[in-house]
């Protein structure tokens, strides 16, 4: 895999005034994740969760907090901070971050020349601050 481009974590996300505040009061609850993600194997792995509703983007996983569906949503750090600013008063994010990971793009066997020339790309980008400036950017469009 190419060098790493972007860190993130994953976060919970409540509504206000949630007893829940950390990790270990997720046992017992409902909580939402984008499925087949880094946070639905957070949840599957670690909680011992009452139900995990599973939604195809963090952002539905967020509503479903909102609705009163879940209890919490694991969901990326950035998604997070969206959507609770997006329902700013009825969510909060907690701090404690549950995991850390780095994003990296993948090449195919036998591609060292492609993979070297992204890495070379990707490392001026990230230098740059161009990696971070696209993210704002699609962070803005996304919630448009």
């Amino acid at each position: 895999s190419s060098v790493p481009y972007l860190d993130a974590t994953l976060l919970i996300i409540v509504p206000e005034g949630s007893e829940i505040a950390g990790p270990d009061d997720l046992a017992g609850k409902t909580s939402a994740v984008q499925e087949s993600t880094t946070s639905d194997l957070y949840v599957s792995d670690n909680v011992e969760a009452k139900d995990v509703l599973r939604f195809k983007s963090a952002v539905d996983a967020g509503g479903a907090v909102l609705s009163g569906q879940a209890d919490a949503a694991v969901i990326d750090e950035m998604t997070a901070k969206n959507v609770v600013e997006a329902n700013e008063g009825a969510l909060v994010r907690l701090e404690e971050a549950l995991g850390h990971e780095q994003y990296a793009m993948a090449v195919a066997k036998g591609g060292e020349d492609l993979l070297a020339l992204m890495d070379e790309v990707l490392q001026e980008a990230v230098s740059a601050g161009k990696v971070d400036e696209l993210i704002a950017q699609h962070m803005e469009l996304s919630q448009g």
